[in-house]
């Protein structure tokens, strides 16, 4: 079914591009950057609705807040390529 494959193409190439700007966010924030800018707004807005549940799920742990380093843009993005890779199993069983 070639409706399913491109359903499975679009699934893959949104997990890419949600990745990207999630590792671009982490990127920029190590940098001395205004954090007003349009570029910083923009990874903001299209980053923060995956990453911030998994940042309010790892602050419950009390080694998480204690960390100097913030993990919850790598484990969102594993999390993104566990529902992708379970996502594209279930889609392609039916193609």
């Amino acid at each position: 079914m070639p409706f399913l494959l491109n359903v499975v193409r679009v699934l893959n190439f949104l997990v890419y591009l949600i990745t990207t700007l999630i590792v671009l966010r982490a990127l920029v924030s190590w940098f001395p950057v205004s954090q007003s800018g349009k570029f910083i707004s923009f990874l903001d807005t299209m980053t923060e609705p995956v990453v911030s549940p998994v940042r309010s799920l790892l602050y419950k742990f009390k080694f998480t807040r204690e960390l100097p380093v913030d993990f919850s843009p790598v484990i969102a993005i594993f999390l993104l390529f566990a529902i992708r890779d379970f996502l594209n199993l279930v889609l392609l069983s039916f193609a």
